[in-house]
């Protein structure tokens, strides 16, 4: 008969999560609980409002409304007209989307909410600040792509 040595266990109370980790029959708090509000902004997304969502990272309009690729994890559209960037010729670009909760603020191209302006960077495409946080995981900051571009050498 296999014996189970560690069980993990994800209790939901309300809107606050707390990751359990049971070893040999006692349970105990891998993490401080955290808000599951903290990530419900970024499950649910749709097209924004005002055609925010119609124009994609490199200034491109999209040909058809902007998807979430869920098996890559960014949003993108078909392009109108192909154009040249990365040192290739495209007919797709990342493009946002816009939480349920506010369809007038454009998410980055994974669906998080930039934290500071959307601005070129090292790559030559323009890219926000973003907090990554997965459940159970540390809060890491990261860059992402971004349509709302301010600042010097936006496409």
């Amino acid at each position: 008969m296999n014996k189970i040595t560690c069980l993990s266990v994800l209790v939901v109370v309300g809107n606050i999560y707390v990751l359990l980790v049971s070893s040999q029959n006692v349970f105990k708090t891998v993490r401080n609980p955290v808000l599951l509000n903290d990530f419900v902004e970024y499950l649910n997304k749709t097209t924004c409002a005002g055609g925010l969502s119609a124009t994609t990272v490199h200034g491109q309009d999209c040909k058809k409304p902007c998807l979430m690729n869920l098996k890559s994890d960014f949003s993108y559209c078909d392009t109108k007209k192909l154009f040249f960037r990365d040192k290739s010729w495209y007919d797709w670009d990342y493009c946002s989307l816009c939480s349920t909760r506010d369809l007038n603020t454009p998410l980055s191209s994974k669906g998080y909410l930039c934290k500071g302006p959307c601005q070129v960077s090292q790559g030559g495409s323009p890219q926000c600040n973003i907090t990554v946080r997965s459940l159970g995981e540390p809060v890491t900051p990261k860059l992402d792509f971004c349509t709302r571009c301010t600042g010097n050498n936006c496409p």
